[in-house]
């Protein structure tokens, strides 16, 4: 590391972070130290491959504290430790980032999502050493990422500022012409095909937890990890799914039951939301088409739904997401990015949730989508981050 250099630091959680910030490498090196944090073994092999310092969160001894916010720890509430857990990894964490503050001249933190219980507690120290903090998330809105200073989605600068947006204004002609691009892009979601994935890195992550005293957040059997993957492959549904749309419908997009959307910015999940989306179903006399988030893993609600599909509650579809909202007449959502969807093809939206955009109008969201958004593909691990492209990251998160 460069002496007199102040050092950016990086916290990767899975590998998947690991393929996106390494593109963060080179740029940020022309004018600072680069410094990875992780709990996982496998990233911190690859990362001194590339010559980045890393720093591996351990197991240690520390005084123990107990902190209220952690009940709403994304890493809590979808069992991946208990609330008594998440106090003393968040202790054991503050303690070595102590440590590392003392050790190296830190910059910022770049982290993703920042809703786990690690990812509040490097959120939470850098606020209080006055450090800056840039928040990555996906956009869902083509080769598009989401960056913020204070959070994502609900925590997030613009969600509490989107009068931000209005000093940016976009030609109807070019949002016109990107809508029509978007719209010929019909690829599901490309985070659907990890979700029975189960890496390699993994039995190398085993080994850092067991063998090296790594730090494991997510505290879940391996086994049982393993074996739900393993059941989601191997289980379809028997069910008859007819993709034959009535001529007026309302449409509900169901979001992952383990979102972290729908667990911290929402007061309702998604069979409370269907009920509600039954009713005015009911109420404006027109059909209910409902389809499952194709990224669902919970297999007993998704047999839940399907019983319900069964006994004609509604109609059950698995047509793609921009065909539904095109051709539906009312888009109901908790918060997903499927509202922001509805928005770009001027649908009629109802959201019931904390979203990101509801209180953007047309000129907001074409502003959100030009502007806000930074033009980066997460899942394409060859693509190059540009100086250009950090430095409106930097400079749009001062």
């Amino acid at each position: 590391m460069r002496k007199g250099s102040k050092t950016v630091v990086i916290y990767m959680d899975v590998m998947e972070r690991y393929y996106f910030f390494k593109r963060f490498f080179k740029p940020l090196s022309k004018n600072s130290n680069v410094c990875v944090i992780t709990a996982r073994l496998s990233i911190s092999v690859l990362c001194k491959l590339q010559g980045i310092k890393v720093y591996l969160l351990r197991n240690i001894d520390t005084k123990k504290k107990s902190y209220d916010f952690l009940e709403n720890s994304l890493s809590v509430l979808n069992n991946y430790h208990a609330k008594n857990e998440a106090n003393i990894i968040y202790s054991m964490v503050q303690h070595q980032l102590i440590l590392l503050k003392k050790e190296i001249d830190i910059e910022s933190f770049f982290l993703w999502n920042g809703s786990t219980t690690i990812g509040i507690c490097i959120g939470n120290f850098a606020k209080e050493c006055d450090l800056k903090r840039y928040y990555f998330e996906i956009s869902n809105l083509g080769k598009k990422i989401f960056v913020d200073k204070e959070g994502v989605n609900a925590q997030s600068y613009l969600y509490h500022h989107p009068d931000i947006l209005d000093n940016v204004h976009i030609n109807n002609e070019s949002f016109k012409k990107w809508r029509e691009h978007w719209k010929r892009d019909t690829e599901s979601p490309k985070q659907v095909k990890n979700t029975t994935r189960i890496p390699f890195s993994f039995l190398i992550d085993l080994l850092g937890f067991y063998i090296f005293n790594i730090l494991r957040e997510d505290r879940r059997s391996s086994m049982n990890v393993m074996k739900r993957k393993f059941s989601l492959k191997c289980s379809f549904s028997s069910i008859d799914i007819s993709n034959d749309l009535p001529s007026y419908f309302i449409f509900f997009a169901m979001q992952v039951t383990n979102d972290s959307q729908l667990l911290i910015n929402s007061e309702i999940n998604n069979l409370e939301a269907l009920k509600i989306a039954k009713e005015l179903s009911k109420k404006e006399r027109v059909s209910l088409v409902v389809k499952l988030h194709p990224a669902e893993m919970n297999i007993p609600f998704i047999k839940s739904i399907e019983a319900m599909y069964r006994n004609k509650a509604f109609i059950l579809s698995n047509l793609s997401t921009k065909e539904l909202i095109e051709k539906s007449q009312k888009v109901i959502v908790i918060n997903s990015t499927v509202g922001l969807e509805a928005m770009i093809n001027e649908k009629e939206l109802i959201v019931l949730g904390r979203a990101l955009y509801k209180e953007f109008n047309f000129d907001r969201l074409k502003a959100y989508i030009f502007d806000y958004l930074v033009d980066i593909d997460y899942f394409d691990k060859e693509e190059k981050v540009s100086i250009a492209t950090l430095k409106k990251i930097l400079e749009k998160n001062v």
